[in-house]
């Protein structure tokens, strides 16, 4: 859904969108997309995609298949600079194309809902004659929302709601999201719960259109067609804030329909009578069809527009195509624009748009994201200060129009609220008219059998009355023939019989007849007070649809409002996710500069403890060295100390014996010989004292040298426990660093491990802004023909194709004629589409989502791989058919 902008926003787009051609580099459509693309990208632009990958490209796009081995070799050889403008018209002129757009619109109306009342083969020839006519989208549109089935040539047409069995609210949420882009279908029995601008009302604008459309069934033809009412009105009662009202029909963001009044019993071109399809004389569906279609309805004209751009594309410019709504903006609002203005400039020509869109540079990009976008990421930080301002003043904006829509709300529900006396009054004044018109009702139906036992009973005369004059003659050739005769006088006895009945029966129809005037006269009546009634509902409703007008106006204008601040929003968002991902960049950039330091001081403090360990080793070494001499030096003393002990002993038993001789001496002094003993222990003495003397000078010397070695060793001990503390300390540090390095690398890894997914994310963002090309789904369609095609399945039943369009339009006869020869040539691809149907119907039992829901959601499941790795089907066809052949030389090679 587009809304026009507030003066002043995106200027340099709209001055761009007005430019002269000139100023594009290129006079087409292709080339002015292309300039509003780059102008309006924010990220990395991919390369233009090889020639393989466009060929193929296209080929699937225009065609629904992949090219022939000889049609690749021919375009892969070709010089030609304009090559693949030239491919694209050939394959745009090519019966294939038909074929192919109507496998895409059947999907797209149908949604592969099962045949009920047209089958697929008639639906799918009539979308392929349009197709192949080129009819203008708006005309097969309104075909489709008008047809009722009657005429023949039409007939497929109404498929879109016969196969639908015309069910209102079924009708109303397809027609919605397939022709105008919206999914109301939640907004059945409230307002969205989801998006904000889905109304309930918009919702039964809708349901308005198609609420008084059923089926027919025509017992004698036994066919069914779409019959509808020429009254039933659209209600809804909100079931959250039990808001209510009645609706007439509305298209999407426009005012209700000024709707002629026709009175009871005035309103039918055919009544509904028992038996008759009715037709009333102001059709609703009709008025949908005409108004969708007539090329000023902008929300069908964006929603074609932006579904043709995602058939190429593989994306819509809105996304998903049933969800235009003002806070899903197109990703490219101007291109949008531009595309749907040129298309119903173009009178809806499909095919001149699809040819366009194909000659973009746009749709021919690589689907490789560009390595190098460093300065797309620079040039969204310096974007984002502007974005946020400018977000938050829009977002300002659209609250302030919400203000102003609650305000209108109120005054449309008071408006409303004084309507109620006078719409009750006309309502009342409508059931009296009923009321009378009911006898007149009876009394036409009765005047309508009676009518018809007229025509068929004189139908039964006429035929009675010619058995009768060709049984006379017979009699006058065969007078003695009894059987003939008894019959000649039974046809005149019913003659005569069915002439008496048809007096009795037109005398009732005499008497029907003469029953209506006083039912008229009774009617006529009722009319009287009824349009009095309803002219002053008319004239009470002005407040109210000026309220109603007023609401849209201002309703329009939010959605305006909330557009414009969604796609800054949008612009912002995308240009935050290209500074996030730059904010990761740098983070890791600095945690890993940050891990190359924190690793260099680990291998530092790793040599420190080794370091340490060296000089540890030599301390205990040292310990060891000092503990050794302690034990010497300890001996040593112990030694010594021995000796001045036993000295000391011997010193005292000396001066005990010397002690014991002067006693002696004394009782003896005259004793030479103990006088002589007397001497020499006192020598002995002495010297036995000067040796202790000595002895103990030693052992004090040595007692120095043990607690000299003892201080040393202490210290040597001491020395250890503080080279054993800060080894302990160095370790720890090794330890915390260890520690420091591992939670720096999680973090780094957690940092790395984003980035992928970040970078998808970007991917994800430029794809969608069409800077690269996405990979696009194939249907089943394109799966099953392009495998026929690959394996050389397709080319062998050509000929069987040719042969039946033979047996009715041969070859000789269209030969001087051009376009009998073209039509002849639509044929048989249709008819090879017809043949080979049974093939693909595989392929769409596997790859196909459920009838009546979108198919364009991808989804893998076991039984596809195992139908291509190991079923029959597809083995097959790569064991026998023009692949096998075509592989064999290269294999033997």
């Amino acid at each position: 859904m587009m809304f026009p902008p507030r003066p002043g926003f995106f200027v340099c787009l709209t001055a761009l969108l007005l430019a002269p051609a000139s100023l594009w580099g290129d006079d087409g459509l292709a080339g002015r997309i292309d300039a509003l693309i780059d102008g309006e990208l924010i990220g990395p632009v991919a390369i233009i995609a090889d020639d393989a990958e466009f060929l193929r490209r296209v080929s699937l796009d225009l065609q629904g298949m992949i090219p022939t081995a000889g049609e690749a070799r021919a375009f892969l050889d070709d010089p030609s600079p304009n090559k693949r403008q030239l491919l694209v018209d050939r394959l745009l002129a090519s019966p294939r194309y038909a074929v192919h757009m109507a496998n895409l619109f059947d999907v797209m109306l149908m949604e592969r809902r099962p045949d009920k009342h047209v089958t697929t083969p008639e639906w799918q020839k009539y979308l392929q004659a349009a197709f192949e006519k080129n009819v203008p989208f708006n005309q097969l549109a309104h075909e489709i929302l008008a047809a009722d089935g009657v005429d023949p040539v039409q007939r497929p047409a109404a498929k879109f709601f016969l196969d639908r069995d015309a069910e209102p609210n079924i009708m109303a949420r397809d027609i919605g999201r397939i022709f105008f882009g919206m999914d109301l279908q939640c907004a059945q029995c409230h307002d969205h719960p989801l998006v904000d601008h889905y109304l309930q009302t918009d919702y039964h604008g809708l349901y308005a259109f198609v609420n008084r459309t059923n089926i027919f069934t025509d017992e004698v033809a036994k066919k069914t067609f779409l019959a509808e009412k020429a009254d039933g009105e659209a209600t809804y009662k909100s079931v959250f804030t039990q808001d209510s009202g009645q609706i007439r029909p509305q298209l999407p963001d426009e005012n209700e329909l000024e709707e002629p009044r026709l009175r009871q019993g005035e309103d039918y071109a055919v009544p509904p009578y028992p038996g008759l399809k009715f037709v009333p004389k102001y059709s609703r569906r009709a008025k949908l069809a005409e108004l969708a279609t007539n090329g000023r309805n902008r929300q069908f004209n964006l929603n074609i527009a932006n579904r043709l751009w995602g058939q190429m594309m593989g994306r819509g410019l809105v996304h998903p195509v049933d969800l235009h709504h003002p806070l899903n903006p197109p990703t490219h609002p101007a291109v949008l624009d531009l595309i749907t203005n040129e298309f119903v400039a173009h009178k809806y020509d499909t095919r001149w748009l699809l040819r366009e869109l194909a000659l973009t540079r746009t749709y021919q990009r690589s689907i490789e994201a560009p390595a190098e976008f460093q300065a797309t990421l620079v040039k969204s930080s310096a974007s984002l200060p502007p974005l946020t301002a400018e977000f938050a003043r829009l977002k300002s904006i659209a609250q302030e129009s919400e203000t102003l829509v609650d305000a209108a709300q109120k005054e449309f529900k008071s408006a409303r609220a004084a309507l109620a006396p006078a719409e009750a009054a006309w309502r009342a004044a409508e059931v009296t008219v009923t009321t009378a018109k009911k006898p007149l009702d009876d009394a036409l139906i009765a005047l309508a059998k009676a009518e018809k036992a007229v025509a068929d009973k004189q139908a039964a005369i006429q035929a009675v009355t010619e058995a009768t004059a060709k049984s006379t003659e017979v009699v006058k050739l065969l007078p003695a023939d009894k059987e003939i005769a008894a019959a000649l006088a039974t046809f005149t006895a019913k003659q005569k019989q069915f002439t008496d009945e048809l007096a009795t029966v037109q005398k009732a129809v005499v008497d029907q007849q003469a029953a209506l005037p006083p039912h008229q006269a009774k009617l006529t009546e009722a009319y009287g007070p009824a349009d009095l009634a309803y002219s002053a509902y008319l004239e009470a409703r002005k407040p109210v649809d000026a309220a109603k007008a007023h609401l849209i106006q201002v309703w329009n204008r939010h959605k305006a409002d909330s557009f414009q601040s969604a796609l800054v929003k949008k612009r912002l968002e995308a240009n935050e996710s290209q500074v996030a991902f730059q904010s990761i960049l740098t983070s890791l950039s600095g945690k890993q500069a940050e891990l190359g330091q924190r690793r260099a001081e680990l291998a530092v403090a790793i040599a420190a403890v080794e370091q340490q360990q060296q000089e540890l080793a030599k301390q205990a070494a040292a310990d060891a060295e000092v503990e050794k001499t302690m034990k010497s030096s300890t001996d040593l003393l112990d030694q010594a100390n021995t000796l001045f002990v036993a000295g000391q002993s011997a010193v005292q038993a000396v001066t005990d014996a010397c002690t014991k001789t002067e006693v002696a001496l004394q009782k003896l002094p005259a004793d030479v010989e103990l006088t002589a003993i007397a001497q020499k222990l006192k020598e002995r003495l002495d010297l036995l004292s000067k040796e202790v003397a000595l002895q103990e000078q030693v052992v004090a010397t040595r007692k120095l040298a043990v607690k000299d070695l003892s201080t040393k060793l202490a210290e040597s001990k001491q020395r250890t426990v503080d080279m054993t503390a800060e080894m302990t300390s160095r370790q720890q540090g090794v330890a915390s660093r260890t520690t420091t390095i591992d939670q720096l690398l999680a973090t780094t890894r957690e940092v790395e491990s984003s980035i992928d997914p970040a970078r998808e994310k970007l991917v994800e963002l430029w794809t969608n802004g069409t800077g690269v090309r996405g990979l696009k789904q194939l249907s089943p369609e394109q799966i099953g023909w392009s495998l026929m095609q690959a394996t050389g399945v397709i080319d062998p039943h050509r000929p069987a194709a040719d042969a039946e369009i033979e047996k009715t339009v041969p070859k000789v006869s269209v030969a001087a004629d051009p376009a009998l020869t073209r039509s002849r040539e639509v044929k048989v691809e249709q008819q090879l589409n017809e043949i080979m149907r049974g093939n693909v119907a595989q392929f769409i039992g596997l790859y196909a989502a459920s009838a009546g829901q979108p198919q364009d959601d991808f989804f893998a499941t076991p039984d596809q791989a195992l139908f291509v790795a190991n079923g029959g089907t597809v083995i097959g066809w790569a064991a026998s058919g023009q692949l096998a052949q075509r592989l064999a030389p290269i294999m033997d090679a």
